[in-house]
């Protein structure tokens, strides 16, 4: 009969975890980009050295690092993910192996509660943002919450959407309708040709990968702001960090920034028509940050022809596949990829001030959904803990719990002694009157089968006393 792990949580100072322990932190990760020190410390220079930070740590009885849930604060009383919101970090969690998650969930939630009124550490109000539908790590940590008499919120907007790879290029185009696949055959011809007009250019090193970041951003930034948005790099800080991040991964041989250019036969000078920035995950997952489109040359559709060339790309090159992130954007549908929820989780104590806090969010979520009702537009899903943690979404997040036994026999990366440092909610929108824009006017396939989105539950008079419950 095996003997319980006891395990035990307190704070650490992120120099001694994020900033010194690299394997560490890594192999607790998850493998997701986005939980990893190479975005993580790159956000942390921008944005988290003046910030009040809480970073609990867990342990087993043998003192090693078994968790760490890295918290910064959010208004007065209220913690968050660091690196979460404008950073628009997707696949947050706790971090922890997969063995642990569930003891490394319960003295989390033990610790909170148990702090929540503490004059430096207290809460009455934890937000998660970026979570992804079915996370085992996030499931978790919100049923023990509430299992401590914590209320959970959750709301959701939009998906991240995540195009598998099939075992080769030729089982892709098998699985594509004959018009798809003349296209596809046709476009892969195009770049093969020696006197082709068009290439794809790799990033592969800092003076090329800083090139193309410069452009990506200024085509991200002007294609934002016609619409009247601030764009994702309206701040100095969130350049920095970009750029930062993406010259470690590439160090660490996890940066894919490619760039569709289109060559002047005459001078064969370079035109950039489309960018992407894609940090490589540990399974061997592309998942694409960001993107820029030269809308000056909307009719050749360089996004579109980018998309396509890389999935070709990733089946040739043994990816996973690529996951576009959060957004639902028509042309991730039209690819095929599967969409997952992208979940805001909140989390109130059952102290006075946490209890306030609920019914203020409810009173705010209440009349935000009745004016919404009342515009004609769609209300925000609500899913609660089953729902949005279903196993069904699972089969479309990363893989996990791999790296530590394919890189290391032993077992040890990422353990240090301390000693020495819904279905109901997601239906198939088959009318889905999807917009139209400058680079997705392909048209559907006629025998490609149902466009999918995710769409919002209808709004129900007991949609606000059933949230989370």
């Amino acid at each position: 009969m095996n003997t319980p792990i006891a395990y035990r949580a307190f704070v650490s100072a992120p120099e001694d975890l994020l900033l010194q322990n690299t394997d560490l932190w890594d192999g607790l990760s998850g493998g997701v980009p986005f939980r990893q020190t190479t975005w993580l410390r790159a956000w942390w220079n921008q944005y988290g050295k003046d910030q009040a930070t809480c970073f609990i740590t867990v342990v087993d009885q043998e003192d090693r690092v078994c968790g760490i849930l890295p918290l910064c604060r959010l208004g007065r009383r209220g913690w968050t993910l660091i690196a979460a919101g404008h950073a628009c970090s997707d696949h947050v969690s706790i971090l922890s192996r997969e063995d642990d998650q569930d003891g490394v969930a319960e003295a989390l939630a033990r610790f909170l509660v148990d702090h929540a009124t503490d004059s430096e550490l207290g809460w009455n109000r934890l937000a998660f943002d970026g979570v992804v539908a079915g996370d085992p790590g996030m499931r978790k940590l919100s049923q023990h919450l509430t299992d401590l008499q914590s209320v959970c919120r959750i709301q959701t907007r939009m998906s991240v959407w995540f195009k598998a790879c099939e075992k080769d290029w030729a089982a892709h185009l098998e699985r594509s309708s004959r018009r798809t696949r003349n296209r596809l055959r046709m476009m892969v011809d195009q770049f093969d040709k020696p006197d082709s007009t068009f290439a794809v250019r790799f990033a592969d090193d800092e003076k090329s990968v800083k090139e193309s970041l410069d452009v990506l951003i200024r085509l991200h930034q002007s294609h934002w702001q016609a619409k009247g948005e601030s764009g994702s790099y309206a701040t100095a800080g969130m350049v920095e960090m970009i750029h930062e991040a993406a010259i470690d991964a590439l160090h660490r041989g996890t940066l894919f920034l490619p760039r569709l250019v289109q060559l002047d036969p005459a001078t064969s000078a370079e035109t950039i028509l489309a960018t992407q920035l894609h940090f490589i995950g540990d399974d061997q997952r592309l998942y694409c940050f960001s993107t820029g489109v030269n809308y000056d040359y909307s009719d050749l559709s360089p996004g579109t022809m980018l998309n396509n060339y890389l999935l070709y790309h990733a089946h040739e090159h043994g990816y996973a596949g690529i996951d576009f992130m959060r957004g639902d954007e028509a042309y991730k549908a039209r690819l095929k990829a599967q969409p997952n929820p992208v979940l805001l989780i909140e989390l109130f104590p059952p102290t006075l001030s946490g209890k306030m806090a609920c019914t203020l969010y409810d009173n705010v979520l209440s009349l935000k959904q009745k004016v919404r009702q009342r515009r004609g537009t769609s209300v925000v899903a609500t899913p609660t803990i089953e729902e949005a943690f279903a196993e069904h979404y699972r089969q479309h997040l990363p893989r996990t719990g791999f790296t530590v036994s394919d890189s290391d026999p032993e077992g040890d990366i990422g353990i240090i002694d301390l000693q020495t440092i819904c279905p109901q909610w997601m239906q198939a929108a088959n009318e889905a009157q999807l917009e139209s824009t400058a680079d997705d006017r392909e048209e559907l396939d006629d025998d490609s089968g149902p466009v999918i989105l995710p769409i919002t539950m209808p709004l129900t008079d007991s949609s606000f006393n059933n949230i989370g419950n």
